[in-house]
């Protein structure tokens, strides 16, 4: 019974055409689909933000647009690396601690990497900027 009643295979001669207040009505109804719909929105929408702003800061503030596919390439690659890994540091780490690890080490090391390019005097070496920072 339920074969038939779910199955690709039957043909219907009449094509039905639903409203698009009966499709989002369809959408809502259905939480598993909902929800999945709202987190591949955010991800889209805090993706695009990020990459705006990865482009303005590569092309207007560090003056060298030409490292911006470096800058994705490598985020690409860690990305790939933590999914690899999660696994393993969820047996060894909460959840809880990989999630505030994850939010705040960003930060740092954006804070890190714009102290050693851009925190250095003319002149001034590179490893003087790593002690005294």
């Amino acid at each position: 019974m339920c074969m038939r009643r779910y199955s690709s295979s039957q043909t219907t001669t009449k094509s039905e055409q639903h409203s698009l207040g009966t499709v989002l009505s369809m959408i809502t109804r259905n939480r598993p689909l909902f929800v999945l719909l709202i987190m591949a929105l955010a991800w889209n929408l805090a993706y695009s933000i990020i990459t705006a702003f990865a482009v303005y800061y590569f092309k207007y503030v560090f003056g060298r647009e030409d490292l911006f596919p470096w800058y994705m390439a490598f985020a690409g690659v860690a990305n790939l690396i933590t999914i690899v890994l999660f696994p393993r540091l969820v047996r060894i780490f909460s959840r809880q601690v990989l999630w505030l690890s994850a939010s705040v080490l960003p930060v740092l090391l954006a804070l890190c990497c714009s102290r050693l390019l851009f925190g250095r005097r003319k002149g001034q070496c590179l490893s003087h900027c790593l002690v005294y920072w």
